[in-house]
Order: structure tokens, then C-alpha cells, then sequence
């Protein structure tokens, strides 16, 4: 019987010579045989490791392990009164009950019965000799289908698609911030058993792109897309709205959020907070197109930075919102780029960055691609300067990228040139596109940042 109380950990077992000794149990491996092991349900056990200290080993992948004396030196130092072990008794009782309902008339008969029990026990570990739980780790994306591997490059399970997917872009990007993380492997509930997030990208109908979340089986736990009809101005969006990047944030008690940006081509897109079931907790539409998101704990609460461009201008764009309830919309000066059925609610900040003099030229857009909390409370925010790497820029450029350092209240400490927009900057004088190299007129330029919702009350 399994015992469920969620406060108190289990009794630890009477000492035995080999209770004292070295280690001479298997591993425990995930939750399922953690909590045979201790005799309580897969809850109580996360419950003993999360509330109670006992000590679990956690693998990047989402994976979880135990020794046994670990485990029982944890429950000795519970100081409780001990049941006997689970080996000790269990086993044996369900036996005994087999033999008296079965009339055995010899040994041999016997024997043959402990013989099927051991060939039984024998399957569940694979006569492999490893023990290990294979769990997912990897994966490969060919034509229509997802493969998933274990940590050691072997399939675990196959999903087939109706439709191609488009290879390309689950590959590692050329540009360094972009990070779009299309496919993750991330345990969700914490139990050990992590599950696969897969947004579908296909090809040529980027916008009918949908997120799927795949148990460690290979079940689909659920699919989503937003859906639905939202109005900017006199302007009417309907779905599909592909979702295009994917981010998962981790709470305090080992649950986890997932986060989407989805978008109607590239106008309008949306900004969606899910739990681990798929069930929506917040959206957040914007005038422009996502490119990175990002959790903050700042000294004042916790938040979600999304950064991108807005239409309206083509300038660079973060707003902040609050992470327990992340709806609303950006602000905009004309009414074609306001969201008229959203959630009418501001973000708690929202700033635009400037389009520089190399953005200028080619007509580009400008992107927040990546927002950095530093270690001293600080936020670095990369802008590029453009939404794609310039084929005609010098060999080995990538994107322009300027720089920005904001404090804890997003006042700007710091600005700069990276060392590639320097050079297509210097690339641009040597085709006489740009008259003059980098001077304070620029500096003053790069620092021109608009604030149209002030954080904080400033």
C-alpha cells in the first residue's frame, strides 16, 4: 500500500550490515522506481526531494536519479520509526498470495512459476545490463518527420507529418542573437520525464505554423495556434497566426510556462503565455514582429521582455510586461498600428530604438534581437540594424549590432557600435554611400532612445 503524506517523510528501513557498508543497490532511476523504492505515490517522492531535502541528481536533460543509501541515510536522519524494506516484504507477499491460489502439487511446478517471474522481471530491464531509463535528449528533423533520440543517438520514437517541414530553419542560425529555439527538451512538471516542444514550421505556409507538445512516449499532448480575428484600427486579421518563436521559463516549485510568438505574416503578432497543459494564461499583440523573449527578475518583481520592431516606424522595439499577467498592447501614434479588441492595457514599459544611419540607407528595419540580464542587475539590449545579413557587406559580416546597457529602472548607462556595424559603416564610406566616417553626430544618434511608456512611474 502506498503511503501519501505529504508533509512527513517515510520511516527509514531497519539497519542491516549492508545498510552501513558501501553502496551495493542499483541506481533509482526517474520518479516511478524513486518512489517504489520509498513506498509512496510519484507526487510524494517530488514533494520529499522539493520540501523535504532528500536528495535527488538531475541530469540536463530533464532526467532524475537516486542512490539508494542516499536516500536511506535521508530517511535515518528523519529520526522516525522504520518499516521494514520494500525488497524484504512486498516481493515475498505477492508470492505467498500466487501459491495459495495456485494448488501446487510439486517443486518443479514451483520453480516453474519463480522461473516466469524472473523471465518477467528480466523484459522490464531489456537483458541489456543497462538500467538506465532512456528518455529523450536529441532530435532530427528529415522531410515530414521529427525524430526523437536518447542520449546516446538512439530513436526513441518517430512523429510523421502531414505536410514538409522546413529544414532549413532548424538548423544553428548564422546570426549568433538569433536564437529562435524551435525544438526543446524541458521536463515540465519536474518529474522526470521530460516532455518535446516542436513548433511545425512548414514550407511555404509559414503562418499556418503551430506548437506541438509531445510526451517522453512520443504521445502528443497537445497542440496550439492561435486563433481568432483581432483589429488594428479598420483593419481585420484573421487566423491562421504561425507561431514563430518558442521560449519556456522555469518557476520557483519546478513548474514551467511556455511562451509563444505567433504572427499574421509580419503584422500583427502575439504574444502568448501557456502552462504546461497547453491552457492560455495571457496574450500580448504587438504592431510588429517578436524576436526574442525573455524573463527578468529585477529587484522589484519578475517580468517578460519582448523585443522586436514595430511597423509603425520600423524602429527597434522592448516592451515589459508583467509575467504573472502578461496581456495588453503596444502603444501606437497612428490608428492602423492599435490594436482596437485587445485587452486594452499598456505594457509597464515599452521603448523604441533608434534606426541608424546604415539601416537608413537600405531602407531596413530595425530589431531588438536579444535582451541580457546581467549579473549586476543590469539589462544589455542588441539592436541590429537590419533584419537580414546584407549581401553586399565585406565577407564574414553578419548583422550590424549596436549595443545598449540599461539599469534596473531602463535608464540608459551605455551605448555602443559592434564591431560589425563599424564596418559596414566603413564598408558604406568605401562605396561613397556614407559620406563620413563614425563622429559624435552619430553617438548622438545611437543614443536617441524613445520612451513612449515610462517604466516604474518615471
Amino acid at each position: 500500500t502506498q503511503r501519501d503524506d505529504l508533509d512527513s517523510p517515510p520511516a527509514h528501513p531497519m539497519e542491516s550490515p549492508q545498510d552501513t557498508g558501501a553502496r551495493s543497490s542499483p541506481v533509482l532511476n526517474r520518479w516511478k522506481e524513486i518512489a517504489a523504492y520509498l513506498g509512496v505515490s510519484q507526487r510524494t517522492a517530488v514533494r520529499y526531494a522539493t520540501k523535504n531535502g532528500m536528495h535527488v541528481h538531475r541530469m540536463k536533460t530533464g532526467m532524475v536519479w537516486a542512490e539508494p543509501h542516499e536516500i536511506d541515510e535521508w530517511r535515518r536522519s528523519c529520526d522516525t520509526p522504520a518499516p521494514a524494506k520494500r525488497s524484504d516484504t512486498i516481493a515475498p507477499v505477492l508470492i505467498q498470495e500466487r501459491v495459495k491460489r495456485v494448488p501446487f502439487r510439486s517443486v518443479a511446478a514451483a520453480a516453474i512459476i519463480m522461473g516466469m517471474l524472473v523471465f518477467i522481471a528480466a523484459l522490464g530491464t531489456g537483458f541489456t545490463g543497462d538500467h538506465t531509463t532512456r528518455v529523450p535528449a536529441g532530435w532530427a528533423v528529415s522531410n515530414n518527420q521529427l525524430t526523437v533520440m536518447d542520449d546516446r543517438g538512439r530513436p526513441l520514437w518517430s512523429h510523421i507529418f502531414d505536410f514538409v517541414l522546413q529544414e532549413s530553419v532548424y538548423r544553428t542560425p548564422l546570426d549568433p542573437h538569433e536564437t529562435p529555439g524551435l525544438v526543446q527538451i524541458v521536463d515540465l512538471e519536474g518529474d522526470g520525464s521530460p516532455e518535446v516542444l516542436f513548433v511545425a514550421n512548414t514550407v511555404g505556409r509559414q503562418n499556418e505554423n503551430k506548437l506541438y507538445c509531445f510526451e517522453t512516449d512520443g504521445r502528443i499532448r497537445f497542440s496550439h495556434a492561435p486563433k481568432g480575428t483581432v483589429r488594428f484600427g479598420s483593419d481585420e486579421y484573421a487566423a491562421p497566426f504561425g507561431v514563430g518563436y518558442l521560449r519556456v521559463t522555469r518557476n520557483a516549485h519546478q513548474s514551467h510556462f511556455i511562451w509563444i510568438a505567433a504572427s499574421h505574416v509580419q503584422f500583427p503578432t502575439i504574444v502568448r503565455k501557456l502552462n504546461s497543459n497547453g491552457h492560455e494564461l495571457g496574450d500580448y499583440w504587438t504592431n510588429g514582429h517578436v524576436r526574442t523573449l525573455e524573463m527578468w527578475e529585477s529587484p522589484y518583481r519578475r517580468y517578460m521582455l519582448v523585443g522586436g520592431t514595430t511597423n509603425e516606424d520600423k524602429s527597434g522595439s522592448l516592451a515589459l510586461l508583467d509575467y504573472d499577467r502578461p496581456t495588453g498592447r503596444a502603444p501606437a501614434a497612428a490608428d492602423r498600428y492599435r490594436c482596437t479588441n485587445c485587452p486594452q492595457r499598456d505594457p509597464i514599459a515599452y521603448m523604441l530604438f533608434p534606426r541608424l544611419e546604415v539601416a537608413e540607407l537600405r531602407d531596413d528595419r530595425v530589431y531588438v534581437v536579444e535582451v541580457k540580464p546581467e549579473p549586476d542587475g543590469n539589462l544589455t539590449v542588441a539592436v541590429a540594424q537590419g533584419a537580414l545579413i546584407v549581401p553586399d557587406f565585406a565577407p564574414g559580416l553578419t548583422l550590424p549590432v549596436v549595443y545598449y546597457t540599461l539599469d534596473p529602472q531602463l535608464n540608459l548607462r551605455r551605448a555602443k557600435f559592434g564591431d560589425d556595424y563599424s564596418r559596414a559603416h566603413r564598408h558604406y564610406e568605401s562605396l561613397a554611400r556614407i559620406s563620413h566616417p563614425l563622429n559624435s553626430q552619430d553617438e548622438i544618434q545611437l543614443k536617441s532612445i524613445r520612451t513612449l511608456i515610462s517604466p516604474f512611474g518615471h
